[in-house]
């Protein structure tokens, strides 16, 4: 499903890489109902942008996406942030009077770094409360 932030927005989606149980019939979930989830690939998400999303486009002002995107499928690296790093943009968030000085101080999510799409792919299989999820929003 394609994500609008206004009638000018040309969509985009951001979606999990992850795996379920052999014969799950995915046609039988949607809305907010989850398929049953075997493996996820705990470091990468895949973006689909259905226009360029340029430098003033909301995903990249409020730093969910780090740089602008040309239209088509994104393979986006999903690294977590450190402890310093999180202490630094809570102090920071702390101080902040307006919206544009919480946005400079940055987001507690992922960082999220476009790659090539032949980076090689690690699926981790287990129960779905032990595994990471990338963090985007």
């Amino acid at each position: 499903m394609l994500s609008e932030f206004d009638e000018n927005d040309p969509g985009f989606a951001i979606a999990y890489i992850f795996a379920v149980p052999a014969g799950t019939d995915l046609g039988e979930f949607g809305g907010e109902e989850e398929p049953p989830i075997a493996g996820v690939v705990e470091t990468h998400l895949l973006v689909y942008a259905a226009g360029d999303l340029p430098e003033n486009h909301d995903t990249v002002t409020f730093g969910i996406l780090p740089e602008p995107l040309k239209a088509g499928f994104h393979l986006i690296e999903a690294t977590p942030k450190t402890e310093a790093e999180l202490m630094a943009i809570e102090e920071c968030d702390a101080k902040a009077t307006t919206i544009e000085e919480d946005v400079a101080c940055g987001h507690p999510h992922d960082t999220l770094v476009p790659v090539p799409f032949d980076t090689s792919l690690v699926l981790t299989l287990g129960d779905i409360d032990e595994l990471h999820f990338p963090e985007f929003i």
